[in-house]
This record gives structure tokens, sequence and C-alpha cells, in this order.
């Protein structure tokens, strides 16, 4: 399986936010069909490796994680995964996900998803 990486991401503080991305067979070309997905699990870290939001590795699939049997997904992330730990205005926070398909323990992928989350000051 192939998924291809998004990199920053701009997302607000303490706001829901659907990241859609794409997954396909191994061939790069044809769309993986998202209900052969055994598990998605998913962690997020801030830009200094911390955990946010006890997002820890656990299974989210059909939860947080929708794959659709064309290949498109989406991650369903919260306000508590969106905060800002520091003092800047923006900052860039990590987000890792591993799934494995048809049973198979051999068949596990992994890919990030980089967001850059954005202080909105008098909102």
């Amino acid at each position: 399986m192939v998924t291809h990486d998004r990199r920053n991401i701009p997302i607000a503080e303490n706001s829901r936010r659907l990241v859609g991305f794409d997954m396909f067979d191994d061939d790069g070309v044809t769309p993986f069909d998202g209900t052969r997905l055994d598990f998605a699990r998913l962690w997020l870290y801030d830009q200094d490796g911390n955990e946010i939001n006890n997002r820890d590795g656990t299974d989210v699939l059909g939860v947080d994680i929708v794959v659709t049997d064309k290949g498109k997904g989406t991650i369903a992330l919260t306000p508590l995964d969106n905060i800002m730990v520091g003092t800047l205005k923006h900052e860039t926070h990590r987000v890792e996900v591993a799934t494995q398909w048809d049973g198979n323990a051999a068949l596990l992928d992994r890919f990030a998803v980089l967001l850059r989350v954005e202080q909105f000051k008098g909102i």
C-alpha cells in the first residue's frame, strides 16, 4: 500500500478539522480498498515530540480514521488534538498513522501528516 504524506496543513488551534489523504495499492495508481483494513492506529505529537491528547497508538479505524473502498481517507481531529503547547504564533504537530490489512501482520504501513497549528487571537 502507498499513502501520500501531507505536509503543512494549516489548522486553527482548538478547532475541529477533517484532514484528507489518499491510499493506493502497491502500484501507486489503483485506489486501496479501505474495507480491507484491520486497524488504523494514531499517534499525535507536538514539535518537541511530546504526546498530545493521549493519542498514543490507539486503534481509531471507523471512529477518527475512515477510509472508503475507493482509497479516500479522513482523519478527524478534535479541539484537544489542536492545542497550542507553546507561546509561538504557530506550531508544527505530527500525526502518525499505522495500518494493517488483510489480517496479515506482514502487511503494515505507516505514514505521517504534518499540521501547522496556528494561534487565532481575538476570535
